[in-house]
């Protein structure tokens, strides 16, 4: 993992927190005076969670396939060899982009770095 990521993320968790508390005291300001105010600063909690979850799961496979990048062999004969060390999340696509032949991988290898 990369030292800037690891400092960052109790900056973001905070943030994460204070966004969240944020919409939680709306929420229960709302509670007794606008229940369908209520309902939709709760809906609007549930995308934001949903959100975070989705930063988070996409920052995991960034980091995967950077550490799969690094890792790469510079005499890799066969892509597919190199792809088992490819995040799920980023395998399709790169299964899907990736030439056949010993030739092509290197130059495909290079537009990646």
């Amino acid at each position: 993992m990369h030292a800037s990521s690891s400092m960052n993320r109790p900056l973001l968790a905070l943030l994460f927190a204070v966004g969240l508390l944020a919409i939680l005291g709306v929420a229960a300001a709302l509670a007794g005076s606008s229940p369908l105010g209520l309902v939709m600063t709760l809906v609007i909690a549930g995308v934001y969670v949903l959100g975070a979850m989705e930063v988070r799961r996409f920052a995991q496979a960034t980091q995967g396939l950077s550490q799969a990048l690094q890792d790469m062999p510079p005499s890799l004969a066969r892509l597919e060899e190199w792809l088992g060390r490819v995040p799920p999340r980023c395998k399709r696509r790169c299964a899907s982009a990736s030439p056949k032949s010993a030739a092509s991988s290197r130059a495909w290898r290079s537009r990646l770095t």
